[in-house]
């Protein structure tokens, strides 16, 4: 039911529900693609936390505000940006920091080695100078043949002076003789060829220090992934590895990590609502009103059980502040009451999206508690 509600909130609120990371059910991505305006695909487009198949969906029929948000996606692969990159002004391939620890920089110049244009292909070429080992070759190699296409042979030859693979190679290795010779559109095609292949690129995967570095790797130039063979390695791929793959298009759910346990916060004192007082109940609550967001003292009470969901969600105001609360808890007990409260208190909207439509609406300015915005809401459309 989020999708239906979702396309018929207020702007505002809408863009804020379809921006949130994780979203807030695992089918609200795919029913906005199948049934959202431009805007609504616009925002989903650029979550980094939506899968690459349904990235892949945007992308097949992207506008060019979609497109935008797709190519600056940091979890969109390298397959979906391909798809929306002619939609796409050049200025904005290329990142607003060029540092090079950066991100973006990494992921945008791995992809950006395939893109026909002279200035961002010169550009590439310069930056990875000293600068190539965190993103293979194939970056360097695949910049070669589109400047060779868009610039001619001395512009390839100027950019790649003085220059030598990352690692030592053997005397008859493609990348060796691809450097030697880079205006050689063979040899370059050649050792394309060899250094895109699925064994080579888990190699260098395998071999990276970070997330980043590794999924910048996959936008790089590269054939398409051998599935079968990158499960035969499953027990040999490093965590980072993995995370990288996972972001991937037809990445197998074997292949996809675990999610990290959920930290736990320590218990203080007591356990139970009842030993805190009344008094001391309303005091904190009343206090979320003057709050811009709600302080450690309140967030810690609920944590440790001294103050209940059901408590925050009849007095806690104002409503959006105290639901806040629960959306900053890690400790798994307080949140599976949390939802059990949530669960309980929004039975009485019903099924329709009417009421949770007025509900959410009405959440980011509404004065008073839960309860009172969710009776508020269920009275509107009775």
């Amino acid at each position: 039911m989020h999708g239906p509600v979702a396309l018929r909130l207020d702007t505002h609120v809408a863009e804020s529900l379809l921006s949130s990371e994780p979203l807030p059910s695992a089918g609200l991505a795919a029913y906005v693609v199948a049934h959202g305006g431009e805007a609504e695909r616009a925002v989903i487009a650029g979550n980094g936390s939506v899968g690459a198949d349904v990235l892949m969906a945007l992308a097949e029929r992207a506008d060019d505000a979609v497109a935008q948000r797709l190519i600056a996606n940091p979890s969109a692969p390298r397959e979906v940006m391909l798809r929306v990159v002619d939609r796409v002004p050049v200025g904005k391939l290329l990142p607003t920091r060029l540092g090079r620890r950066n991100r973006d920089v990494r992921r945008l110049l791995s992809f950006a080695a395939g893109v026909h244009d002279a200035e961002i292909l010169s550009w590439v070429l310069e930056f990875t100078r000293g600068f190539g080992e965190m993103l293979g070759e194939t970056v360097v190699l695949q910049a070669c043949v589109g400047l060779l296409e868009v610039s001619g042979p001395d512009a390839v030859h100027d950019a790649m002076s003085e220059r030598k693979p990352r690692i030592q190679r053997a005397e008859d290795d493609p990348v060796r003789h691809a450097y030697a010779r880079p205006t050689d559109p063979d040899l370059l095609a050649r050792a394309l060829e060899h250094e895109g292949r699925t064994p080579v690129v888990v190699e260098r995967l395998n071999a990276c220090w970070s997330v980043e570095d590794a999924v910048a790797l996959l936008h790089a130039p590269r054939a398409p992934l051998d599935w079968e063979y990158i499960l035969g390695r499953r027990d040999t791929l490093r965590p980072h590895a993995l995370t990288a793959l996972a972001r991937q298009v037809g990445c197998p759910d074997a292949l996809r990590p675990e999610p990290p346990p959920v930290p736990r916060r320590a218990r203080r004192g007591r356990d139970g609502e009842a030993f805190m007082s009344a008094h001391a109940r309303r005091r904190m609550l009343r206090h979320l009103a003057d709050l811009e967001t709600p302080t450690h003292w309140v967030l810690d009470a609920h944590a440790s059980g001294r103050l209940s969901a059901a408590t925050i969600l009849g007095r806690g105001a104002p409503a959006l502040d105290a639901l806040e609360i629960f959306a900053r808890c890690d400790v798994p007990e307080r949140l599976a009451d949390a939802h059990g409260a949530l669960a309980k208190a929004t039975s009485g909207l019903g099924t329709e999206p009417d009421a949770w439509v007025v509900a959410l609406n009405l959440l980011p300015t509404f004065s008073g508690t839960c309860a009172e915005l969710l009776a508020t809401a269920k009275a509107v459309v009775s």
